[in-house]
């Protein structure tokens, strides 16, 4: 079963997206800031990343930071999930390696759970 990492601070969007992707079969694992993910990261490899750039402790921006310096954390997918939408953004996090960008007002559960499950095809078939 995949797993895949939700690191999230808005509780409740976070469990609407937990349930979704149980729904396809997905193991979830939910954390609210980039230092609860990197724990995460020291038991458990996911499959795939959701992660949201603004939150606190750790944001996004330096969790992504921190993720490219472990050599065993590189090639994990990433997917921003974020209300950030300007240009620079988006080239910041580009520029480190995520695998796809999405803002949340823009894309709905069933558009999110499909860039996952294309993702993780994309793995089991390399």
């Amino acid at each position: 079963m995949p797993h895949i990492l939700i690191v999230e601070d808005e509780v409740v969007l976070s469990n609407i997206m937990r349930v979704r992707l149980e729904d396809e079969k997905y193991k979830v694992t939910l954390v609210e800031n980039g230092q609860d993910a990197l724990k995460v990261l020291e038991k458990n490899i996911p499959d795939v990343i959701l992660l949201d750039l603004i939150m606190p402790d750790m944001d996004g921006f330096e969790f992504l930071k921190e993720i490219k310096n472990v050599p065993a954390y590189q090639n994990i997918p990433v997917i921003v999930s974020t209300n950030l939408n300007q240009e620079e953004d988006i080239s910041r996090v580009k520029s480190m390696g995520v695998t796809d960008y999405v803002v949340k007002s823009d894309v709905t559960m069933t558009q999110l759970a499909d860039k996952v499950t294309e993702i993780v095809k994309r793995k089991t078939t390399k």
